[in-house]
C-alpha cells in the first residue's frame, strides 16, 4: 500500500491556503503573493500603453493619477470566481495604504471584502481613517419574521404611491398565503440566510432580499404568469432593500457618502474604494451605485469587481438605466479590465507561473512547519521542489479544473480544492487526486499493463514513451512506497 512522508503541519497549511486574500496577515500575503501582470484592459485612462494587456503597477499608476477634488473615478475588474480579483484588490491596499501616514501621500485605500459587504461593514471601512462615527443598527440582532412583518407593512401603506407599482399589484403582491409563495415568508427565510451569512467566511454570501426565482414564483402566485420581470421585480427588490436600511439607521446613504467625500477631501485625502465583489453586496447596492455613477456627487477612486456575467442583467437592474450597459459604462468608467478569459482561465498565470505559483506556497509551508518526518537527501529536487507534488502534477491538475461543469483555470481553485485536498488528505496526490470533483478525468498515458498505483504515477508525476512504457524520477514511487516494475528513470 502507497504512503506519504507527512513534511507539513495542517495549521500552516490552514494559515496559507485561505479561500480570501484578506484572510492572510500582511507578512503572510507578501510571502505567497505572484506578481498579476497580465490583466486585459478593453480601456484604462490614463496610461501611455497601447498593449491589450497592463500589470499591477500600471493599473496602480492609473488609479494613483487622481487629484483630491477630481469627480468620482470608476475601474471596473471583472473575470471568474478565484481568477486574482481578490488578491489584486489586496495588493491595492497595501500598494495605496490603508493609514493617511503609510503608502501614498494622499490616497488612502478602503478595501470592502466579500465578507464586509453589510450594511454596517460598508459605513465602518469608509468612515474609520478619518474617525467619523456613522452608527447603524446590526441586522444580526433582528427578528426575520418582524422585519419581514414591518416590510410588508411599509409596502401596502405606501407602495401604492409609489409610480412603480399600482393599488392591485401591491395588495397582490403583498397578500398573505397558506398554500403559495407570498412575500412575508420569503423575506423571512432570505432575512435568516443574510443573518447566517453575514457571520460566515464562507465564498458564497446572500446579497439580495428578494432574488429573481423567489419574484417568479411570488408572481406566479399573485398573478398567474410572471408579470413585471423587468419592471415590478427591480422596483420591489429596491424598495425591500431602502426600507431595510432606512430602518436600520441609514436613511440617505447616498448622502452620508458625499458627507464622508467631502471630509476627506478637507484633509486633503483622496479616498480609494476598493470593492472587490460587488456580486456579494447586499441592500445597499442599487444606492452605492447609483451615487458612485453620477460622477459629480463625489470625490472617490473606486475599484468595482464583478463575477463575469454579472453586469448583463444585474447591473442594469442595480442602476436602473435602460442604456446598453456596456455602453453606460464606457460613458462614466476610466477603466474595464479582466481577469479572466471566455473559457475561465486566469490571463495572468501560464504553466511558468502556475508551477511558480504552487512552489511559492509549498515552500513557505514547508519552510514554516516544524515536524519530525523528513525526506531523504534529493528527495525533495526529485519532486521539483515542490513536494509532494512535481511540475507535472501542478499543471495537469490545472489545466484539468473544472467548476459546476465548466473550464475554471483559476488560481483559487488549484489552491484550495487541489494542493489543499491533497495536503489535508492521508493518502498521496496522485490517489488523493482521482475522486476530486474539480478536476476532469483524463486517461493515464501508460500501458494497461501496469498497476494502478504506477498508471496513477504516470498521469500525475511523469510521462510515457512513444511504446507506453512509464518514464519518472526513481525516487517518486520510492517515496510514496510503490514498487517499481520495468519502469523508465
Amino acid at each position: 500500500m502507497s504512503r506519504m512522508p507527512k513534511i507539513w503541519d495542517d495549521s500552516v497549511v490552514r494559515d496559507y491556503l485561505t479561500p480570501e486574500a484578506h484572510q492572510k496577515s500582511r507578512e503572510q500575503f507578501l510571502k505567497t503573493h505572484i506578481d498579476i501582470d497580465k490583466i486585459r484592459a478593453d480601456y484604462l485612462f490614463p496610461h501611455e500603453g497601447t498593449d491589450e494587456f497592463v500589470t499591477q503597477e500600471e493599473f496602480r499608476d492609473a488609479i494613483l493619477k487622481s487629484k483630491v477634488d477630481d469627480d468620482n473615478r470608476i475601474f471596473i475588474l471583472r473575470g471568474e470566481t478565484g481568477s486574482g480579483k481578490s488578491q489584486l484588490c489586496q495588493w491595492l491596499e497595501y500598494q495605496i495604504g490603508a493609514d493617511p501616514n503609510e503608502g501614498d501621500e494622499t490616497h488612502i485605500a478602503l478595501h470592502v471584502s466579500r465578507s464586509k459587504t453589510g450594511i454596517g461593514d460598508i459605513l465602518d471601512i469608509i468612515s474609520g481613517p478619518i474617525d467619523t462615527d456613522v452608527t447603524v443598527s446590526n441586522i444580526s440582532d433582528l427578528d426575520p419574521e418582524k422585519v419581514a412583518d414591518a416590510i410588508i407593512t411599509t409596502l401596502q401603506a405606501f407602495g401604492a404611491g409609489m409610480e412603480q407599482f399600482s393599488k392591485d399589484e401591491i395588495d397582490a403582491l403583498t397578500v398573505d398565503r397558506s398554500n403559495a409563495a407570498d412575500l412575508s415568508s420569503i423575506l423571512e427565510k432570505n432575512i435568516a440566510e443574510y443573518q447566517e451569512s453575514a457571520t460566515s467566511e464562507g465564498e458564497k454570501r446572500m446579497s439580495d432580499l428578494i432574488t429573481k426565482k423567489d419574484y417568479r414564483d411570488l408572481s406566479m402566485a399573485a398573478f398567474g404568469s410572471t408579470k413585471g420581470s423587468d419592471t415590478l421585480f427591480p422596483a420591489l427588490q429596491s424598495q425591500v432593500h431602502e426600507i431595510l436600511s432606512r430602518n436600520l439607521g441609514v436613511e440617505d446613504f447616498q448622502g452620508k457618502l458625499e458627507e464622508l467625500s467631502e471630509e476627506y477631501e478637507k484633509r486633503n485625502l483622496r479616498p480609494v474604494l476598493i470593492c472587490e465583489d460587488l456580486t456579494t453586496f447586499t441592500v445597499l447596492k442599487e444606492q452605492l451605485l447609483d451615487h458612485i455613477f453620477q460622477l459629480d456627487s463625489g470625490h472617490y477612486d473606486v475599484v468595482l469587481g464583478w463575477t463575469s456575467g454579472w453586469e448583463k442583467d444585474d447591473l442594469s437592474r442595480a442602476l436602473g438605466t435602460s442604456q446598453g450597459i456596456s455602453t453606460y459604462m464606457e460613458d462614466r468608467a476610466e477603466g474595464y479590465l479582466s481577469t479572466t478569459d471566455e473559457d475561465g482561465r486566469a490571463y495572468f498565470l501560464d504553466d511558468d507561473l502556475t508551477v511558480k505559483l504552487a512552489r511559492k506556497y509549498m515552500s513557505v509551508i514547508l519552510d514554516e512547519s516544524d515536524m519530525d518526518e523528513s525526506l531523504a537527501d534529493g528527495v525533495l529536487e526529485s519532486f521539483d521542489s515542490l513536494y509532494p507534488f512535481n511540475e507535472t502534477f501542478i499543471e495537469e491538475s490545472y489545466n484539468h479544473l473544472v467548476q459546476d461543469g465548466n473550464k475554471r483555470r483559476t488560481p483559487r481553485l488549484l489552491l484550495m480544492r487541489v494542493i489543499r485536498e491533497c495536503l489535508s488528505s492521508t493518502v498521496p496526490p496522485f490517489d488523493a487526486i482521482e475522486d476530486n470533483p474539480y478536476v476532469e478525468p483524463f486517461p493515464s498515458p501508460v500501458d494497461l499493463s501496469y498497476t494502478e498505483s504506477l498508471q496513477r504515477l504516470g498521469k500525475w508525476y511523469g510521462s510515457a514513451t512513444t511504446d507506453r512504457q512509464l518514464r519518472v524520477h526513481r525516487q517518486i514511487p520510492e517515496t510514496f512506497d510503490v514498487p517499481l516494475t520495468d519502469v523508465d528513470i
